[in-house]
């Protein structure tokens, strides 16, 4: 249920340096008002797409078919993105020659006691075995396009789904890591990650 926190999710989109994007939402099903506050909404810019539930990966694979930009970042409905995420991304990328590479980007975790970066690479190991134990934030992806049309997100798990994708792109392509941290992640007891650790018995 995320109709609270989606709002400020778009909202961190909408108010982008950069404006030469489109914004693919996927709702999974919601069963709250999710969608009447995406619906508020009035920029063309906004593609909003509804799905029975699915799951995450099929989510995400479902708004990868509808894009038509080059590249491709990601935003969970409960972080949100710096104003100047989209065009530090373009400009790094453009200086690359928009050369087909994996980009990623640290991010601010925010528990709500304390805020702190995630992990940078330090070039000390290969960047697909520091991704596996730094565990990349999604909202620090940037991928082209092409990779994605290729390599989908695995719709047989619900756990881990991301990085089994990144890792398979990681091995394979070239990684560039911009320095600064581009997003905001935000921990709370709703977020699913947190759900799945509860649901452990170690």
């Amino acid at each position: 249920k995320r109709e609270k926190m989606i709002a400020t999710t778009i909202d961190s989109v909408l108010a982008q340096t950069f404006i030469d994007y489109e914004l693919i939402i996927i709702d999974d099903g919601s069963v709250d008002n999710t969608a009447q506050v995406i619906k508020q909404y009035n920029d063309s810019r906004i593609r909003y797409v509804y799905q029975t539930n699915a799951e995450r990966s099929a989510a995400r694979n479902n708004g990868i078919t509808h894009a038509t930009g080059q590249f491709i970042c990601f935003l969970d409905s409960d972080d949100e993105y710096l104003p100047h995420h989209l065009q530090t991304f373009y400009d790094f990328i453009k200086a690359k020659n928009f050369e087909d590479a994996f980009y990623y980007a640290p991010s601010i975790l925010d528990s709500g006691a304390e805020k702190t970066t995630s992990l940078v690479y330090d070039g000390n190991q290969h960047h697909a075995v520091w991704a596996w134990h730094a565990l990349l934030q999604n909202c620090g992806v940037c991928v082209p396009c092409t990779f994605l049309k290729e390599n989908n997100f695995p719709p047989q798990f619900n756990v881990w789904e991301d990085m089994h994708l990144w890792l398979r792109l990681l091995v394979k392509n070239k990684f560039y890591q911009l320095p600064q941290p581009l997003a905001i992640v935000h921990f709370h007891d709703n977020r699913s990650i947190n759900n799945m650790f509860e649901t452990i018995d170690i």
